[in-house]
């Protein structure tokens, strides 16, 4: 990591509940191969000082502190607004970044028609199964196989962009919600640049995953939820029928289908490796199934509560 005038890029690491795996992630960061001049800042969102204390170790790393407990897509705005740099990238404490992963991202955003760039989302932990399902339901379509293209959407823990454009966007979505921050955002980006979003298999990270039921199961019911009440990527219908039990199996069977269609597509000879975790993937697109049928029923009785009060 080099330090001084003339910014180029800034990193900003929320951290709620990860000091364990924070000190490799930023080891990761500040080893960075590349000759831009770069900033690390980590958004501590919940005043947490065995946070403080990783954060020590490494010099030249920015901390930020919030006055109150904050999810990740308010921390990241929160970082944002304590950045200096021309372009941002966003990793999160429990992921790994490739050697190259921020000059992949400079290099990508030096075309401008490229108004935002994220990379390949892998196994930090490929020997637990459970983590290695979690990665699978949320990033099948961000293998390292895949071509550089365009793309309709990055999560939050891998994409970078101009800051100006950060800016112009709004940042994330300040909702008390756990999950879906990165889909709105990534739609108002396409809303903006309809072919603004790239893939760049050099950008790569690994990622921690979920290695307990409790928190892999916890985490796709909320996702879950909050696809429903947040309205991501479904339509009325889909909300209409998603609050009846009878769709509950049909919602899971279409999640596993999804995600059948990414292996065949992007994973090559590993497909045989996604085929086995199928079984330890179902539980959870279950419950992100029983989590969406919540949403839904919150919605329907969100809306006979108004109409009620309009008659």
């Amino acid at each position: 990591m080099r330090s001084g005038d003339g910014m180029e890029l800034s990193v900003v690491i929320p951290c709620r509940g990860h000091a364990d795996s924070l000190a490799a992630c930023l080891g990761s960061v500040v080893a960075q191969q590349t000759s831009r001049v770069f900033e690390v800042i980590v958004v501590d969102s919940a005043t947490d000082e065995t946070v403080a204390a990783v954060v020590r170790r490494f010099e030249g790393v920015k901390l930020v502190r919030s006055t109150e407990p904050l999810l990740p897509g308010p921390a990241r705005n929160l970082g944002v607004r304590h950045a200096r740099g021309r372009y941002v990238a966003f990793l999160d404490a429990d992921c790994i970044a490739d050697s190259g992963w921020l000059a992949a991202a400079y290099d990508r955003l030096q075309d401008d028609h490229v108004r935002m760039v994220g990379g390949p989302v892998t196994d930090l932990l490929p020997g637990s199964w459970i983590a290695s399902a979690d990665n699978l339901l949320q990033f099948v379509d961000l293998p390292r196989s895949r071509s550089p293209e365009a793309a309709r959407h990055f999560p939050s823990c891998n994409m970078a962009m101009r800051t100006a454009d950060f800016i112009a966007l709004g940042g994330f979505s300040d909702a008390q919600h756990v999950a879906g921050e990165d889909i709105l955002f990534c739609e108002a980006a396409l809303a903006r640049w309809e072919r603004g979003l790239f893939f760049e298999p050099s950008m790569a990270i690994r990622h921690a995953g979920r290695r307990t039921w409790r928190e892999y199961l916890g985490h796709h019911f909320g996702f879950g939820y909050c696809r429903a009440v947040r309205r991501l990527h479904v339509r009325a219908a889909h909300l209409a029928w998603g609050r009846h039990a009878m769709m509950i199996p049909i919602v899971t069977l279409k999640r596993l289908a999804y995600l059948v269609r990414g292996a065949w597509r992007y994973h090559g000879r590993e497909r045989w490796r996604i085929f086995l975790l199928l079984p330890i993937a179902f539980p959870g697109a279950w419950y992100s199934a029983l989590g969406f049928r919540r949403g839904c029923r919150e919605l329907a009785q969100g809306a006979g509560a108004a109409e009620s009060r309009v008659a």
